[in-house]
């Protein structure tokens, strides 16, 4: 189930960084667009703030004191309700066989810090055409769902209700 996560018909973007400064430094960014911007300074926060809201896409700190960026990728993609939220990880760090887990794991991509502005709004944009992709295909496939059980709902009024029976042709 994808829950309607526009705020005034808004993208929602989520935030989770451990560092106040790396927060309003990409906040700083991404505010010139018109997306509703959100933070957490702790990524245990995360499931808490999910009740009430999902994010069209999510900027993850990697290295983070409480549940590390992994774990908190892992806990997104085994979700239902979450697997689908594309997940941009932000390291201090390049640590090739370390992004390369993160993208096993489920990342689309990541950025290393300090983020540039340019690179920030790309990805980021990036990201959320693949989204928008991504719930279109999901609408289509509920729509042909639906559809196909019209089409089941018509085939069963058509046939007849009882086997039909002939002298010349018996039924075992």
């Amino acid at each position: 189930i994808i829950r309607n996560t526009k705020k005034d018909g808004r993208i929602v973007i989520l935030i989770i960084d451990d560092s106040p400064e790396t927060l309003r430094y990409i906040i700083s960014l991404l505010k010139s667009q018109a997306f509703n911007l959100m933070s957490l300074v702790e990524s245990r926060q995360l499931e808490k703030l999910l009740k009430d809201v999902v994010p069209d896409l999510i900027l993850l700190d990697l290295y983070m004191p409480d549940l590390d960026g992994i774990g908190v990728l892992r806990f997104l993609k085994r979700q239902e309700s979450y697997h689908h939220i594309p997940v941009i990880m932000l390291t201090s760090e390049d640590e090739k066989e370390m992004l390369a887990n993160c993208l096993e794991e489920g990342a689309v991509d990541y950025l290393t810090k300090p983020v540039s502005s340019l690179e920030l709004n790309a990805r980021v944009n990036t990201a959320l055409r693949l989204k928008k992709q991504y719930d279109q295909i999901v609408a289509l496939k509920n729509k042909l769902n639906a559809q196909l059980e019209k089409v089941g709902e018509i085939q069963k009024q058509l046939l007849p209700q009882e086997i039909p029976t002939s002298p010349d042709y018996l039924v075992e």
